[in-house]
């Protein structure tokens, strides 16, 4: 989520003294104070033991509003954010009641916050900010009512210093030479219907996304009386088990590769299937020697082991803004095995909606139609 400083808007907002009424009441970030209260700004921060103990430059509440207007103008310096910041007093700038700190002042506020307020924040906005039933948010009507829900992936740049180093490592090498910011790797779970993230894990660039589902499973975020979509990076037994032991339903693209035993043909041109277990017995992987890995198990017993899916074949023609259309063979699979109460079709166009989670920007304007 990006925006020029230009193109944010300095709105007024008294905000509610704590103590004495002090001209940086009336900061705001345009709509930011709204969606999140002055109120909710000043708990979290009491809570985290960050509220200061004098009168500064740039108050605990306007720093925590000062760093995530960074975050909102990742193209903006310090200098200029503040300047953003500070630019809605203009009678009091005028007066010389007040000056813009300097970039060193929000250094040091920053330190004095700290992550903790941040991190406390989140857990208390995340959510899907809407109720179940509304339009968008849950699948299959009153029969079978799911949350929608995506898992996706992304990487996130972060200052360059000596603990960020150390902690993620450096900046990952590209095509032409190492990149400028040490980076880190982040996993979320997306409501589908609003665009608001659930929960989040996140870990160094060099550690892959399926190692952060395992960590995501772990925060209980996944639960019964939802739908994951994702892609097929996580169509592994390992992970599809992890999702079904919740009790929550899937939808998830698979490998045309994969090998899936077709078990029943069903009307509406899906057919049952099964994902078949691992090849090891225990808790063994592949990277272990034979005897730690335990007992090779046969197809038949992997199948015996294995999880009951229905599999759905379509094609997806997808439109970009420019450049010509392009058609792709998808297969999906599913924990929903009735047709009846989960046609094909809208399971196909029910996956789609997963790639809406990741066109939050304007330069990605795809469209798509479906045939199963």
């Amino acid at each position: 989520m990006s925006a020029h400083p230009a193109t944010v808007p300095a709105a007024r907002l008294r905000l509610k003294p704590s103590g004495s009424p002090h001209p940086l009441d009336d900061l705001g970030l345009g709509a930011l104070p709204q969606l999140l209260s002055p109120d909710l700004v000043d708990q979290v921060i009491a809570d985290c033991g960050r509220r200061e103990r004098r009168v500064r430059a740039l108050p605990a509440r306007v720093t925590l509003y000062f760093v995530l207007a960074l975050w909102l103008c990742p193209a903006a310096g310090y200098p200029e954010v503040l300047r953003m910041l500070f630019q809605q007093l203009t009678e009091q700038l005028r007066a010389g009641a007040l000056r813009i700190p300097s970039a060193a002042a929000a250094v040091q506020a920053r330190r004095r916050l700290g992550p903790a307020p941040l991190r406390a924040l989140f857990r208390r906005l995340r959510g899907p900010h809407s109720d179940p039933g509304a339009p968008g948010m849950s699948a299959f009507g009153c029969d079978l009512a799911l949350l929608k829900v995506s898992v996706d992936g992304t990487r996130l740049d972060v200052a360059d210093t000596p603990a960020n180093r150390k902690a993620f490592g450096d900046p990952p090498r590209g095509r032409f030479g190492s990149g400028r910011y040490p980076q880190i790797r982040v996993l979320m779970l997306i409501a589908s219907g609003t665009r608001a993230v659930l929960e989040a894990v996140w870990g160094p660039w060099s550690v892959g996304e399926l190692p952060l589902l395992d960590k995501l499973m772990q925060t209980g975020a996944v639960r019964r009386g939802m739908l994951v979509l994702a892609d097929r990076y996580f169509t592994g037994f390992p992970q599809v088990s992890q999702i079904v032991r919740t009790g929550a339903h899937l939808i998830f693209r698979t490998p045309s590769r994969r090998k899936l035993p077709v078990f029943t043909e069903l009307a509406d041109g899906s057919y049952l299937s099964v994902l078949p277990g691992p090849v090891y017995s225990g808790k063994g992987d592949w990277r272990r020697s034979a005897r730690e890995r335990g007992r090779r198990l046969g197809l038949r017993a992997r199948q015996e082991q294995g999880i009951r899916i229905r599999v759905i074949e379509a094609e997806v023609t997808v439109i970009p803004e420019h450049g010509e259309p392009r058609t792709e063979p998808y297969r999906l699979i599913t924990t929903l095995l009735d047709p009846k109460q989960a046609p094909a079709e809208q399971i196909a166009r029910l996956y789609a909606e997963r790639w809406e989670a990741e066109m939050c920007q304007p330069q990605c304007t795809h469209k798509w139609e479906l045939a199963v």
